[in-house]
């Protein structure tokens, strides 16, 4: 079974707004998601070309991000001088306040997932500590000690309990990357980064054992931006620049694991309407969500059939039915595209899974749904006038 992968988020910062963008990408393989910030937008992005997907909203203004696979976890500040960890649900950016942390804002810090253990770590100077996801208490876990001068720690992105990169302040000689382990604490300097004065504001580790980071230097057009970092040269690559708003977070983890499967209908134009998700499918997500089919017959009604009773492949109406029975009907939606007279493919229906589920009964986390497009072909003589996606499989998150 193919999967989506999602890859790469980012958080960019401005006086007035937060927001988080998400560069994402669908290929086969490993679902992933690349998560980085603005403060109070979530921008999903095409990891490969980097275009906007999607916004999402989400009212804080992020410090550092990480996340878990359901969650985003950020530090974002509020009104005198306090720092809070909240956590933000990636499907439509509803987000709870956990408590207040130690952290005193303008304080330089550390944040990311120990994915084994699930511990939550947060580097502050060279102090190091855990935090608790249930009420944001810090437990203080050691000193990083190897770093010169005492340097500052900025940023730190987990791999394993025994490889965690972290970045070190400006200096003349650029940027400081060390290397150290969460149980002897002891820094190696891989060597420096050669950048501008300025700050790496984040890191994140994918699984392909890329490293990456957000760097910001004020205004600065070409400069500023989502980057990444080779560990063995010790030099950087932009991916992408964040022009006048510096993004301040960056986050990886799994996304929505999905596939599609069966096979479409080829309508009387001669064009098979091919489904696809976006977003996050989630439980508790109020919207998020999107299933869509594109390629299909301008101005034509259609309904998301669905079901989590298994997959099918069964003769139906001249094409192939996918999903198992007992299936369920959404309300019709129009497929919208070129004006009539003209008839064409340029039509596409699309739904919120997320807002549908809601209005209809909820379902827990790790439900599996198959779902399949169908609508009228006017094109076809009776029973066979309709039109009929492929299919998709996706398994809810909390």
């Amino acid at each position: 079974m193919s999967a989506m992968i999602r890859d790469c988020v980012i958080l960019r910062h401005t006086p007035r707004l937060v927001a988080i963008a998400l560069a994402c990408t669908a290929s086969i393989g490993q679902t992933e998601v690349i998560l980085t910030t603005r403060p109070s937008l979530l921008e999903e992005r095409d990891a490969a070309s980097f275009q906007l997907v999607r916004t999402v909203y989400v009212p804080h203004s992020f410090l550092r991000a990480t996340y878990d696979g359901d969650r985003f976890w950020i530090v974002d500040h509020a009104s005198s001088g306090i720092t809070r960890l909240v956590s933000v649900n990636p499907a439509d950016g509803m987000s709870s306040v956990i408590g207040s942390t130690s952290v005193t804002l303008g304080t330089v810090f550390g944040l990311d997932i120990e994915n084994q253990s699930g511990d939550l770590w947060l580097a502050l100077g060279q102090d190091l500590y855990t935090v608790d996801r249930t009420n944001a208490t810090m437990t203080y876990r050691g000193y990083l000690t190897g770093c010169p001068n005492n340097e500052t720690i900025w940023a730190i992105a987990i791999e394993s309990p025994q490889r965690v990169y972290a970045m070190g302040s400006y200096t003349p000689s650029g940027y400081a990357l060390y290397e150290f382990d969460l149980t002897t604490f002891q820094a190696t300097t891989l060597g420096r980064l050669a950048l501008p004065p300025g700050s790496f504001d984040d890191l994140a580790m994918r699984p392909n054992g890329d490293l990456l980071g957000v760097f910001r230097k004020g205004g600065s057009v070409g400069v500023n931006g989502l980057y990444r970092i080779d560990p063995v040269t010790v030099t950087a690559t932009v991916l992408v620049t964040a022009q006048f708003n510096p993004m301040y977070a960056v986050a990886v983890g799994p996304g929505t694991a999905m596939a599609s499967y069966c096979t479409a209908k080829t309508n009387t134009l001669g064009c098979a309407p091919t489904i696809s998700g976006l977003g996050f499918a989630s439980s508790a997500g109020t919207s998020g969500f999107a299933v869509s089919a594109h390629f299909v017959l301008n101005n034509k009604p259609g309904r998301l059939l669905h079901t989590t009773a298994g997959q099918a492949a069964l003769p139906f109406a001249g094409g192939t039915l996918c999903l198992a029975a007992p299936f369920y009907r959404s309300p019709v939606v129009d497929s919208g595209g070129t004006a009539a007279p003209a008839n064409d493919c340029s039509g596409i229906w699309e739904r919120d899974f997320n807002a549908y589920l809601q209005s209809t009964v909820p379902m827990p986390p790790g439900t599996t749904f198959q779902c399949q497009w169908y609508g009228r072909d006017p094109g076809f003589p009776p029973p066979n006038n309709v039109q009929l996606s492929d299919a998709l499989e996706f398994t809810l998150a909390p």
